[in-house]
């Protein structure tokens, strides 16, 4: 028989739990004192907010509670302003996550039907269980790492969004175009954007003398091979226009997009600087912050996972940030039905975009993690590999931070126990 201790919840402090379903526009509120439950409605403005957690505040008070916990459901931004006036007022805060809420919610009616009336009520029942999640105040270098790093997704989206349009354009405009995409942003494809538009009948009414001096000044090193390519692809795309005015201007706005695609790239290039300057900046007061080494991450990647981690102080183990990651491991495991394993994803997405990025170009051959990655066959571990990879690579980057030390390559595939004896 498994006996297992049991931790009674105490308040010595007094605190009142007060729930909120949060909308763009108004706050359902909900508390308990005694046996007598307050609800309330508001709109989701400072003023509002103010007064009306002052009057819970006065009320707590009049009943033996010291102060006020705050409780509520990330609800994409418009939770912000709550729970920056109640910490202006000295209220503790907490979140109740999504699914959480979904399965006290169930518990509390019996049924999983929602309503902006019912749902503030499944926040108390989770904070009666523990099951609450910090509200972390970051520092404001940290606040400052994360906007960028949120400006650098935005600008890797929209640079995503820019190449689909040229590639969709191109297909309709010269379908016989030979080189692979690649080519479309090296200097000799942008300036085939910029003289040509990549319309095959100002190619061809150009002439190849032309083209050549184009891409050569490009590129020197452009092969004769490589022009005569795309000259004769060009003589034979132009047999599919009519020379309309319709093909002239998918070629303007192909231009187009080429522009705001180099506009992209600068300001993709300004945000990695400004990246590694705030990092730089972190590193002068926490000089335990991991530095760039060759092979394994470059500084501005280093900046983008600190970005969405925060503090690293601020977690006790790695399983505490596996579940701020979304990485933990879920099993599924019932009598004799073996379900897989999986990561749970139910931490934060962008941190783990992120470590996908800064693992894959380890998994290369010849990379940090290649070896493991490439099977003796030739195949990949592709899925569940690249989850074992995000999880270990963000292990080492914490162990690499508590450790206090220079980056030491012989820890990688090592335990720590092994890496000791061999120490001695």
């Amino acid at each position: 028989m498994k006996v297992t201790a049991i931790l009674t919840e105490v308040n010595p402090e007094r605190v009142l739990d007060v729930a909120f379903d949060v909308g763009k526009d108004k706050l359902n509120s909900v508390f308990e004192i005694g046996q007598q439950r307050h609800e309330d409605e508001f709109g989701n403005r400072s003023g509002a907010i103010r007064r009306e957690l002052k009057g819970y505040m006065e009320q707590a008070r009049a009943k033996g509670f010291e102060t006020l916990r705050v409780l509520c459901e990330p609800s994409g931004g418009y939770e912000k302003t709550l729970v920056k006036i109640a910490h202006q007022l000295g209220c503790r805060t907490a979140y109740v996550g999504g699914e959480v809420s979904h399965k006290f919610r169930v518990v509390v009616y019996g049924e999983p039907g929602k309503t902006d009336t019912r749902d503030a009520r499944p926040l108390l029942a989770a904070a009666t269980h523990g099951k609450l999640l910090t509200i972390r105040e970051l520092p404001p270098e940290y606040e400052l790492l994360r906007e960028i790093n949120g400006e650098y997704d935005w600008n890797s989206k929209q640079r995503v969004m820019v190449r689909c349009e040229i590639s969709g354009l191109l297909v309709r405009l010269f379908p016989d175009m030979p080189m692979g995409n690649d080519f479309l942003y090296e200097p000799g494809g942008m300036a085939m954007a910029r003289e040509y538009g990549w319309n095959p009948r100002q190619i061809v009414a150009a002439g190849l003398a032309h083209l050549t001096a184009c891409l050569k000044t490009a590129n020197v090193r452009l092969r004769d091979h490589t022009i005569e390519r795309i000259w004769e692809a060009a003589g034979q795309s132009v047999q599919l226009h009519d020379g309309g005015p319709a093909a002239d201007y998918v070629a303007e706005r192909l231009q187009r997009c080429y522009e705001h695609f180099e506009r992209l790239d600068r300001d993709r290039l300004a945000l990695r600087v400004r990246l590694e300057e705030v990092y730089r900046k972190l590193r002068e007061t926490d000089p335990w912050l991991p530095t760039a080494v060759d092979g394994v991450i470059k500084l501005y990647m280093l900046a983008r996972i600190i970005a969405e981690t925060g503090p690293l102080s601020d977690f006790r183990s790695i399983q505490q940030l596996y579940r701020f990651a979304g990485l933990n491991l879920c099993e599924r495991k019932s009598g004799k039905y073996q379900g897989k394993t999986k990561i749970s994803r139910k931490g934060r997405v962008a941190l783990r975009r992120v470590l996908a990025r800064a693992v894959l170009p380890l998994v290369r051959k010849g990379g940090l993690y290649g070896e493991w990655y490439h099977t003796p066959d030739g195949e990949t571990k592709k899925g569940k590999g690249m989850s074992a990879l995000m999880r270990k690579f963000l292990k080492m980057i914490l162990g690499w931070y508590k450790s206090g030390r220079e980056f030491d390559l012989k820890r990688v595939f090592i335990s720590a126990g092994d890496y000791a004896a061999q120490a001695a």
